[in-house]
C-alpha cells in the first residue's frame, strides 16, 4: 500500500467536509428527515440565551459546558451555521496536528 500525502488529504477532507455542511443545510431545508442532529439545536438555542445575557441553562434540555455555548454565540450572531463550521474545522485541524506529531520530517502519513 502507498502512502498518503498528509496535506493533500487534509485538504480533500476539507473539502469533503464542506460539501457534507452545504448538503446538510440544503437536506434541512427541503427534506423532512434532518441531516443535523437535535443536539446541535440545543447548543444553538443555549448560545442564543447566553448571547441575550441569560443562562444556558435555561434550556430545560442543556446539559453541557456553558464554554460550548458561548463558543456557539455566532450561530446566533453571524449564521446558523457557525457551529458546524467550527467543529468540522476543528476536527481538520486535529488531524493535521496528529500527523505533525506522529510523522518525521519528510515522512508521508501513514508511516509503515
Amino acid at each position: 500500500m502507498g502512502s498518503v500525502d498528509l496535506r493533500r488529504m487534509l485538504w480533500f477532507s476539507a473539502i469533503v467536509r464542506l460539501f457534507l455542511l452545504i448538503y446538510g443545510e440544503w437536506q434541512d431545508t427541503h427534506m423532512e428527515v434532518r441531516y443535523t442532529d437535535v443536539d446541535y439545536f440545543v447548543f444553538s438555542d443555549a448560545a442564543a440565551m447566553v448571547a441575550t445575557g441569560k443562562s444556558p441553562f435555561e434550556r430545560s434540555t442543556y446539559r453541557y459546558s456553558p464554554l460550548l455555548a458561548f463558543l456557539l454565540v455566532p450561530n446566533f450572531i453571524i449564521h446558523r451555521s457557525w457551529g458546524k463550521l467550527l467543529f468540522s474545522s476543528a476536527g481538520t485541524k486535529f488531524w493535521q496536528n496528529f500527523g505533525k506529531i506522529y510523522t518525521l520530517p519528510g515522512e508521508k502519513f501513514p508511516r509503515e
